[in-house]
């Protein structure tokens, strides 16, 4: 029997009976690698199957935290694994998503599961996957009393004539799409150039909104979205290009009403209505106007969520825990603390872009309680991904001084 004691908020949780394992699925991502190290602080060691179809090595899985890693190509074959593996075991396994295509692969396959394994889920086959469609999470938004932006969903020509300029274009499920597909037209000269390229039935067209700062809340949401914890919420302070991943703030729960002024009431609702159970991240604007715009709902572990862990509130170990009855909720979201965080390498982009100075992002650097890649007491996943990038850069180096 394993037994250790966990000191999670300054609360002593002692910990008995911890036979379920933990297993993570998603990208070789500093995402992926928050969800290690949420578990890694309270003793849990993860099994771990990143995706990728590019690499053969994997940065996350260097962390001393996994308890055993593989990399597949699909999610469908890492799926084939776990369940081959895995669904035998007398306590059942508990799933973590960390990309959307993961989610969507857990969901698809509800039914065949549910019997075996605790997963992030809708309730029912498919569930989740139909609402990967910012179109029908808006018409939720709506009917809650959330603002959306104006949208065309792009069915034939005639729409053209109806949009105003600049407007946003997005993959209408992000499933299919990723931040790439996003793109910005300022006329409509633009917007018909992608057309004659693009199949726009698979995009949604927004306006384009007088942005003051992005935001998210990052949550959990238990038996259905009958008990959804919200801790805070992240305020993005720089973004990166095609990202909400950036040098941000995460704010305690008390300052939604001073700043943001948002209702999370209504928030909570549609999470509740989508029947989930899983870690989960909603996206906002803030307008120049001061006035929240809803855009989409992430059902997965969000790539800034390690800030909410860093805060004080270890929502992996909360959903983890939920299934395994080892901890006592009121211990676990006494938060202490706002922070300042920074997903170093993807921001140092923007000194590479020449968007920022490096004494600008050196200063931001200092400043920085908790980065998403370098941590003190697991080095090997900061070290590896370091020395891919020198490698990629020398190579370039040398590509462009032989032509």
């Amino acid at each position: 029997m394993h037994k250790f004691i966990v000191e999670h908020n300054k609360v002593n949780i002692e910990q008995i009976h911890y036979q379920n394992k933990v297993i993570i699925i998603g990208g070789d991502h500093h995402n992926t690698l928050g969800v290690i190290r949420s578990l890694g602080k309270v003793n849990i060691r993860p099994y771990v199957a990143v995706i990728s179809k590019k690499y053969k090595n994997s940065f996350v899985l260097k962390s001393k935290y996994v308890k055993n890693g593989w990399i597949f190509p699909s999610e469908k074959l890492c799926l084939n694994f776990i369940f081959d593996n895995f669904s035998n075991n007398e306590y059942k396994p508990i799933l973590i998503s960390t990309s959307d295509s993961a989610t969507s692969c857990l969901d698809l396959n509800y039914e065949k599961l549910i019997k075996h394994f605790f997963i992030p889920n809708g309730g029912s086959n498919g569930a989740l996957t139909r609402l990967m469609n910012k179109e029908k999470l808006c018409k939720l938004a709506l009917e809650e009393g959330l603002n959306i932006p104006k949208s065309w969903v792009c069915i034939d020509d005639t729409f053209m004539n109806e949009i105003k300029f600049p407007c946003i274009i997005k993959p209408i499920k992000s499933i299919i799409g990723s931040k790439n597909d996003i793109k910005i037209f300022n006329n409509q000269l633009e917007l018909e150039q992608f057309y004659q390229e693009k199949n726009l039935s698979k995009f949604i067209i927004q306006e384009y909104l007088n942005k003051d700062f992005e935001f998210q809340l990052i949550g959990c949401s238990l038996n259905g979205g009958e008990e959804i914890i919200i801790p805070g919420y992240s305020k993005i302070i720089r973004s990166s290009y095609n990202t909400n991943t950036g040098f941000l703030e995460y704010k305690l729960s008390n300052s939604l009403d001073k700043e943001l002024n948002i209702d999370l009431d209504k928030c909570k609702r549609i999470i509740k209505r989508c029947k989930y159970t899983g870690l989960f991240s909603m996206e906002f604007i803030k307008t120049k106007e001061q006035i929240n715009y809803f855009l989409e709902i992430n059902f997965r572990n969000d790539g800034n969520a390690y800030a909410v862990t860093a805060a004080g509130v270890n929502l992996p170990y909360i959903f983890v825990s939920h299934f395994t009855k080892t901890i006592k909720m009121g211990n676990a979201l006494q938060q202490s603390r706002s922070i300042i965080v920074m997903p170093e390498f993807v921001d140092f982009g923007q000194v590479i872009q020449h968007k920022i100075s490096f004494f600008t992002w050196l200063k931001d650097f200092y400043k920085t309680d908790c980065f998403l890649v370098y941590n003190k007491k697991d080095l090997r996943p900061f070290l590896s991904e370091l020395w891919i990038i020198i490698k990629m850069a020398f190579h370039k180096i040398v590509k462009i001084k032989l032509h």
